[in-house]
């Protein structure tokens, strides 16, 4: 078996572990030659990517400022420099095509493609050095960047014996649009009150079909999944200085609250509802009774009855520790599946770093966004190099020209 020795180990090729890799290049361009990426994939965001693509979603849900380059101006520059589109909507919020041809070249720039390898994680031992066993080789890195978003699906309980019996009944992390041909003359329930429920139901109507939308409580509109209070002192140095790992994870709940839509979106879906395309019923699930046929679904709220050939749950993921198999033989200090890090986001006592969602009790609310994989990469920069990239001036690793 292959052993490898790097300074760096990068465990998911998103949007997370991209950020940290641009940002360590930014502040150290010697380590370019250090760092190794694993991801089954083996290529930078194809899971994002594909995500996208499967539910049709062709524009992002933050800020022009926010994305995985140095330079928060980056993604901007870039649109005005190559002529791009952009969404027309408030923030400057990107168009997922835009944003992709960013990364492309922010990933081309600084040589970045070739340092995905093709393969996963299966165990991280921790020591002196952090070691990365894989199917194909053995990695021995000084510190590891765990970035594979680790979560398990949402399946509210009434649902759990459709979605294991019934391929009429479907969580929204298996659902792919581009599969689906003509839906004219079916009916889909869509189950959930947030922004992928919201695409999914467009998806629905735009193949001829015709949407009940069952959420459990009135769907709230905000431009943001997390309010911008949140992404600053405001809200932060409250959060900071609370101690308790669980009042910090109450904070990170209270302040996200369950799904939302930002208001271009549910101008869309109030469209479709006057155009009787779309009914919603707002009901709590906890008495639901669901029968999934072979090709109906039947759902009893409480005696109103709503039959559908098929069920999509945008119901969501929830972060999970235990669900990313490389972690799983460490002893690891956790609350409520999220695990206990240091202020540089290592697990108490090693060299493992972590982002994405589980830094949520850290960093805060906004830890998965791409604001939370700046934050979250600024951190473990300075960790790694001592250079800050907040407030130390460093000549900046510039985009190809073009």
């Amino acid at each position: 078996m292959t052993v490898r020795s790097v300074d760096v180990c990068i465990v998911g090729a998103g949007p997370h572990g991209l950020a940290v890799a641009t940002h360590l290049i930014a502040a150290r361009p010697t380590l370019r030659g250090g760092i190794v990426v694993l991801d089954p994939a083996g290529a930078w965001l194809t899971t994002w990517r594909d995500q996208f693509a499967r539910l049709g979603i062709d524009v992002l849900r933050s800020a022009m400022v926010h994305h995985p380059g140095v330079d928060p101006g980056g993604l901007g520059t870039f649109t005005r420099r190559r002529s791009q589109p952009t969404s027309g909507l408030p923030y400057g919020i990107p168009l997922a095509s835009v944003f992709d041809g960013y990364c492309d070249e922010l990933i081309e720039s600084l040589g970045l493609a070739d340092i995905v390898i093709a393969d996963r994680a299966d165990r991280i031992d921790v020591g002196d050095e952090c070691i990365v066993a894989t199917p194909g080789r053995t990695i021995r890195a000084t510190r590891v960047i765990v970035a594979s978003n680790p979560s398990r699906p949402c399946v509210p309980a009434a649902f759990v014996d459709a979605v294991s019996s019934s391929d009429r009944v479907v969580h929204s992390s298996r659902i792919d649009l581009r599969t689906h041909g003509s839906l004219l003359g079916q009916r889909v329930i869509v189950v959930g009150g947030g922004l992928t429920a919201g695409h999914l139901a467009c998806g629905a109507i735009r193949r001829g079909a015709d949407v009940i939308q069952i959420v459990r409580r009135p769907v709230v509109v905000r431009d943001f999944d997390v309010e911008p209070a949140w992404l600053g002192p405001r809200e932060l140095n409250r959060f900071g200085v609370e101690r308790s790992p669980e009042r910090r994870l109450a904070l990170v709940r209270a302040a996200r609250g369950g799904g939302s839509v930002p208001p271009w979106m549910d101008e869309a879906l109030a469209t479709h509802r006057e155009r009787d395309r779309l009914q919603r019923i707002v009901h709590d699930l906890s008495d639901a009774r669901v029968v999934a046929g072979a090709d109906r679904v039947r759902i009893d709220l409480a005696g109103t009855v709503v039959d559908a050939d098929r069920c999509w749950l945008a119901t969501g993921s929830t972060p999970a520790v235990d669900a990313e198999p490389a972690l799983a033989d460490l002893d690891l200090e956790s609350v409520d599946g999220y695990p206990l890090l240091d202020p540089d986001l290592c697990l108490r006592g090693t060299r493992v770093h972590v982002v994405g969602r589980l830094a949520a009790p850290t960093i805060g609310p906004a830890a998965g966004n791409l604001w939370g994989a700046r934050v979250a990469a600024r951190r473990i920069t300075r960790s790694i190099t001592g250079i800050d990239l907040d407030i130390d001036p460093i000549v900046r690793v510039p985009l190809a020209a073009g």
